[in-house]
Parts: C-alpha cells; structure tokens; sequence
C-alpha cells in the first residue's frame, strides 16, 4: 500500500465524517433560532394576555363597586 492509498483511505472517511457532523451543526442551529423565534412569540403574547387581563380585572372590579353601591343605596346588604 502506497503512501496515496494510506492517505485516501483515511482521509476520505475523515472527510465524510467531517461533513457530516457540520451539517449536523448546522441543522442544530436553525433548530434554535426556530426555538428562539418561538420564545419570543410566546413572550409577545403573554404580554398581550396579561394586558387583556389586567383591563378585565379593572372593569371586573368596577361593576363590583357598581353593584355595592347600588346595594347600599338600596339597602339590600346586612
């Protein structure tokens, strides 16, 4: 076996592996800027959840303060 042969039959397989495991690096990463880009979505909407829910909390509150004054003024609480 010549010095070529040595060479070419390490160093294909070497290649093929080298290719290998950076296509795999790759994949990889737009995995996570995928996973990132999810993140950030799921982030907007809880934020727009939370302010949702915060306006339905303030308008629950005031037809409770409504609803206590019209008690009173009726005198329908004990």
């Amino acid at each position: 076996m010549t010095n070529t042969q040595l060479f070419l039959a390490i160093g294909i397989p070497t290649l093929a592996v080298l290719i290998g495991f950076l296509s795999t690096m790759v994949q990889i990463a737009t995995i996570n800027a995928r996973i990132t880009d999810l993140a950030n979505r799921v982030s907007v909407l809880e934020q727009r959840f939370e302010a949702k829910f915060d306006l339905l909390m303030q308008q629950f509150y005031e037809l409770d303060n409504r609803i206590f004054r019209i008690e009173d003024r009726l005198n329908l609480r004990p």
